[in-house]
């Protein structure tokens, strides 16, 4: 029992020193183990965030955000839900450190949005805009990158919020 304990605590600590480069080589499912079950120091504080995030990085979460926007023209959208005005929100909600150094993020994306399977709601051709009967919300979807911007995962599809 104490030998089975010593290989455990000796796995532990491997996982916890893994370099950039062997993080990177791992598959997602194992990056978003890693993740999931703590092995990382988080950092959630949004001007701590602001502050230290590399502006390479910042450039590929948008872009990759927006890319998932445009998958919900074929998911989401598909559906009884219409993009109410163009109002992107894009941020990096964690930080996941080890020794000081930057492995992944986690990013959020939304958009406000409106249920428009109501008999009530409608689109005004005149105005451009459905009347207030349509019931508000917002498409948003979760998103984890690496150190790179390459994605480690993401929720399958934005989904419908009130």
């Amino acid at each position: 029992m104490k030998y089975l304990a010593m290989i455990l605590l000796l796995t532990t600590q491997v996982c916890f020193s893994q370099t950039l480069e062997e993080f990177s080589l791992l598959t997602h499912d194992a990056k978003m183990e890693l993740i999931e079950n703590g092995h990382f120091d988080e950092v959630t504080d949004q001007n701590e965030i602001t502050s230290t995030i590399d502006m390479n990085l910042l450039f590929k979460t948008v872009s990759f955000a927006n890319d998932l926007v445009v998958v919900w023209g074929d998911t989401v959208l598909e559906g009884p839900y219409a993009i109410v005005e163009d109002d992107l929100n894009i941020s990096v909600d964690t930080m996941y450190y080890k020794n000081g150094i930057l492995y992944a993020i986690q990013g959020y994306v939304s958009n406000p949005a409106i249920l428009i399977e109501s008999t009530d709601c409608e689109f005004d051709y005149d105005t451009g805009e459905y009347n207030e009967q349509c019931y508000e919300g917002t498409i948003s979807q979760y998103f984890y990158l690496d150190f790179n911007g390459v994605e480690i995962e993401s929720d399958n599809y934005g989904d419908f919020d009130s």
